[in-house]
């Protein structure tokens, strides 16, 4: 991998996940990197969401400084902490300074009439709304005039073969890429949990 100044490149950012399943065989959360492949021979660690505390259980998904201060366009809260409830059920979650609010209602399940038979996951940031339509394979998270903002995909090959899954964060979703984040690695949770 090849570093491309961030100027020359189209206007999005690629991710790589090293998290196969996101739970640990105990049951608890797992830790999970990404990776920013375009900066640097082995990539940058963008965001990383770690286990912080135990008692309460607490986890933080934090974007990396070094990364950030390569990628001029991308703003919003630095770090989410998740804390989570007794025996890690859904507990509260918090963005930057923004008052916290409960897990669920980032993870809000709807039935999607423009997608029979699928569910979608709705968020809110400031009075906007934001959903992630999930399929198995693909995840899109668009906004409420359906425009893309991130795009997560399994990788099915050996091609990045100590990644598990692909994350494009388009230019549209740059303000609320620690939202994305953090809401992707709830929602894989959620789908493992049966939230």
């Amino acid at each position: 991998m090849s570093a491309v100044p961030f100027e020359q490149r189209a206007h999005r950012v690629i991710l790589y996940d090293d998290c196969v399943f996101p739970l640990t065989n105990t049951g608890e959360v797992a830790e999970v990197n990404f990776v920013d492949p375009e900066e640097g021979p082995s990539g940058l660690l963008a965001f990383s969401f770690s286990n912080i505390f135990h008692n309460p259980d607490i986890s933080r998904v934090r974007r990396e400084d070094a990364w950030a201060g390569l990628k001029p366009d991308v703003s919003g809260p630095r770090d989410a902490l998740l804390e989570w409830g007794p025996g890690q059920t859904l507990g509260s979650i918090a963005f930057g300074s923004r008052p916290r609010g409960t897990m669920a209602s980032w993870i809000n399940k709807k039935r999607d009439a423009s997608r029979v038979g699928k569910v979608s996951r709705y968020f809110s940031i400031q009075g906007s709304e934001y959903k992630w339509k999930i399929d198995s394979e693909r995840w899109e998270c668009v906004d409420s005039a359906g425009r893309s903002l991130a795009v997560w995909t399994r990788i099915q090959d050996n091609s990045m073969p100590n990644y598990h899954g692909k994350l494009v964060v388009h230019e549209a979703g740059y303000l609320v890429i620690t939202e994305i984040v953090a809401t992707l690695v709830l929602n894989r949770i959620a789908a493992v949990k049966g939230w």
